[in-house]
């Protein structure tokens, strides 16, 4: 038998992408960061690396005790918030998928059914449009966010590795601080990463204003549409002059 192509209404296909939206917010909350987890993540990292050491009998003396008591803590926390970050950050880049398709669908729904009231329907897809500004923005600044983060704690981990060599070097300890350095420029290369994200917001900001400004317009004509009979064309115009005042100013600023 011939394959059958199963073909959804529009309203259905945004039901089915709320749906996918909530399974996969429902995912994300089961990977929150929680200070219990955390917990039990370093015992078992401090357990494995201290019964590693016991059974090599690396364990003569306190210097090693805290070496491998301090190796014990950083991998158990430090494989923990990898793993929260790794599933979290993968959930919420098929979660972001989601949602512009969502939001893609919802205004083509709209300009599917323009015609049945032009004014409603043109500041709902201004609305629309507006969602899909912030559902971008706030996609580019978690991108730099996350990479500003994961630099952020590789430098922090380089740095301690560069520590404990220096602690534990009994001779030569120029590994030590070739590594201290290594981490001290992945903790610059993640402020500058900050530094992009905080820009990305800013700039962002400049397109955000040009769509206020043509929603602003598409809502005075709705409210001037409703109004009452009397009076309704100086209200009108009243309306209109205040809600597109400075317009040109906003549309063409770089």
């Amino acid at each position: 038998m011939p394959e059958v192509d199963i073909v959804f209404t529009p309203k259905e296909k945004i039901e089915l992408l709320k749906k996918q939206k909530a399974s996969f917010e429902k995912q994300a909350d089961k990977f929150r960061f929680r200070v219990t987890h955390l917990s039990i993540a370093i015992a078992l990292g401090w357990i494995l690396l201290i019964g590693l050491g016991y059974l090599e009998n690396e364990l003569d003396g306190t210097k090693e005790i805290l070496t491998f008591s301090m190796g014990g803590i950083a991998a158990g926390s430090g494989i923990y918030v990898f793993l929260i970050y790794y599933v979290r950050f993968f959930t919420w880049f098929a979660k972001s998928n989601v949602d512009k398709q969502l939001l893609k669908e919802g205004a083509a729904n709209l300009q599917d059914t323009i015609e049945t009231d032009f004014v409603t329907k043109l500041v709902q897809i201004n609305f629309k449009y507006l969602d899909q500004y912030y559902e971008q923005t706030q996609n580019q600044a978690n991108k730099s966010f996350f990479l500003a983060a994961f630099a952020s704690l590789a430098g922090l981990a380089v740095i301690t590795t560069g520590i404990v060599m220096m602690y534990n070097g009994s001779g030569d300890v120029t590994p030590a601080y070739v590594t201290t350095a290594a981490g001290v420029t992945s903790e610059f290369i993640a402020a500058i990463f900050f530094y992009f994200y905080n820009q990305t917001v800013s700039k962002m900001s400049d397109y955000h204003d040009k769509l206020v400004v043509t929603q602003n317009i598409s809502l005075a004509l709705k409210i001037a549409e409703d109004l009452e009979t009397d009076d309704r064309s100086d209200t009108q115009k009243q309306l209109v002059d205040r809600l597109s005042e400075n317009v040109n100013e906003y549309l063409t600023r770089k």
